[in-house]
Formats: C-alpha cells, structure tokens, sequence
C-alpha cells in the first residue's frame, strides 16, 4: 500500500465539488469577529490573577478600583502610610510577637488585623466579580473564587450561588426580563428589586450597576485618610456594602436561573395538553390541587 504523506496533494476531498456552508452572522458580529475582539487571551488583573480574557469587553469600574488600590497600597499625603509600609510582621498570628506600628505605638489588634484583611480581600473580591460579570474575566469558575466571600466567618455564600460567565449572564439575563415582564407584578413579588423597566436586569449586574457610587465614597475618604485607626473605621462599613452587594448579585442569579428552569417546565404544560395520553397522566396522577385546578379552568 502506498504511503501518502502531508502535503503530496492527496485528499478524500479532491473531487468536492459542493460549497461550504455559511453562517449568517449581523455586521456586529462580523466585524467584531474579524477584529479579534472576542479572542481569549490569559492576562493578570488588577490584583495579580491569572484570567482569561477579551478585547471585546470592560469593566465600568476599573479606573476608580486602581486608584483605589495605588493608595490603599501606597498611601496618601495626609498619614496614611500604606499597607506596604507597614512593618514586617504587622499580622503576626501571636499577638506577642506581633510588630509594633509606629503611628499606634503598639501592635495591632486581631480585631483590627481582621478588618484590614477584609478591606484587602473585598478589594479584591468585588474587582474580580465585576470582571465577571462584565465578560472582562471569561475563566470557566467550577469552585467559589473568591478569597473573602464564602471563605470569612462573616461572608457566608450557600451552596450553588457561583457567578457564570458574560455569555450566560446576558442569555439569563434576557430570558428572567422577559419572563418577569411577561408575568408582571406577580414576578417582582418577595424580590429586593428596583424599578423601571430594566429593574430584573439591574438585579443581576448590581456590582457594575450600582457599586461606582460606593467606590467613589470610598475613593473620596482613602484620599483623606489620616492614618490607619481612620482608614479601617472610615471604609469597613463601604467595604461590607461591597459585599453584600456581591452576596445578593449570586443570590439573583441563582434565582433567575431556577425560575428561568421552572418557567421551561411549566411552558411545556399548554404543549403537552394536546396529547391525550399526556393530559390523563397529568390530570389523573401527578397533577398537584392548584396545577389540577389551573388546567381544568382553561382546557
């Protein structure tokens, strides 16, 4: 038998003769894919983790998060001094052998070395959870990836309230408003939502909807702050906003998912009416009261 080699002009598809098939793509999509706007590349973000990423997207929030964090590091010119000028051994776990900080003239205390971890890490957290929802993170998260959230005694993150990538957001996102503006006022019930016609939507990207105005009271007092005491009481509370504002964007998501799930489930109830077969199991054996009594009333 002879031995065909790569690239001696032999193929099964010397005598095509067909087309290939073209995908219809809108002009957004063709010039965006044409410019590489939606190639993956891994690149490092503000707080020096390993990401995939895409041209194609930002984060609204980004500019006013590394302000903060060249001061929050570096200091300001009023007594702050930074973290990275604190002495070695600042957070020593033994209080005993803990550094003194010359601003205090003593060591901090747990208390006090707790809330600078938890400014530090909700830094951290609400960057990497605006990239996410944004699309400016694109990485496929299967474990909780964050390092304050879900993993401090204080910030608890149920099981199955994980963020998903910009592609699910926006079909998750497109699919709970128009369900929920389908269903009305009805769809807005036990929902800390807002209002308007995007409020469901709002609901979902809460960290780059809304979380630019706390940064910014945030970005105001860390410019002022007059040493380290000032610094962690006068932007705990922001950074606890932080927080819960990550906590309930994953608990709207989860939940839009769920209902978007239910809403397929009941969708297929008007469908499977018209088979006889169907209608009689439904009816006669799994049908709950208040399902019984919606079907009989409309078929």
């Amino acid at each position: 038998m002879a031995t065909i080699l790569p690239g001696d002009g032999s193929s099964i598809w010397n005598n095509f003769s067909g087309t290939a098939i073209s995908q219809s793509l809108g002009p957004i999509a063709k010039e965006s894919l044409a410019n590489g706007y939606f190639d993956t590349t891994t690149a490092t973000d503000l707080y020096g983790n390993t990401i995939n990423t895409q041209s194609a997207w930002k984060n609204p929030n980004s500019n006013s998060e590394a302000e903060i964090k060249q001061i929050f590091y570096s200091g300001n010119a009023n007594g702050w001094i930074g973290k990275d000028n604190l002495p070695a051994g600042w957070d020593n776990p033994n209080y005993s052998n803990r550094a003194t900080v010359t601003e205090l003239n003593r060591p901090m205390t747990d208390i006090e070395v707790d809330q600078l971890y938890q400014i530090e890490g909700l830094f951290n957290d609400f960057h990497r959870h605006g990239n996410i929802q944004s699309g400016v993170d694109q990485t496929s998260y299967t474990s909780n990836p964050f390092g304050i959230i879900g993993k401090h005694k204080s910030f608890h993150l149920p099981d199955g309230h994980m963020p998903a990538p910009i592609q699910a957001m926006l079909s998750i996102g497109s699919g709970i408003n128009s369900l929920n503006t389908a269903l009305g006022g009805a769809a807005a019930a036990g929902q800390a939502i807002g209002s308007g016609p995007c409020k469901f939507i709002e609901a979902l990207f809460g960290a780059i909807s809304k979380g630019g105005a706390i940064l910014a009271k945030i970005l105001n007092f860390i410019s002022q702050a007059l040493g380290l005491l000032n610094l962690i009481n006068g932007i705990i509370g922001f950074i606890q906003q932080l927080a819960a504002m990550i906590l309930a964007d994953l608990a709207a998501l989860a939940g839009a998912i769920a209902r978007i799930t239910n809403a397929a489930l009941a969708g297929l109830l008007d469908g499977l009416m018209g088979d006889p077969c169907l209608k009689h199991l439904i009816m006669s054996g799994i049908a709950g009261y208040g399902l019984y009594k919606t079907i009989k009333s409309l078929t």
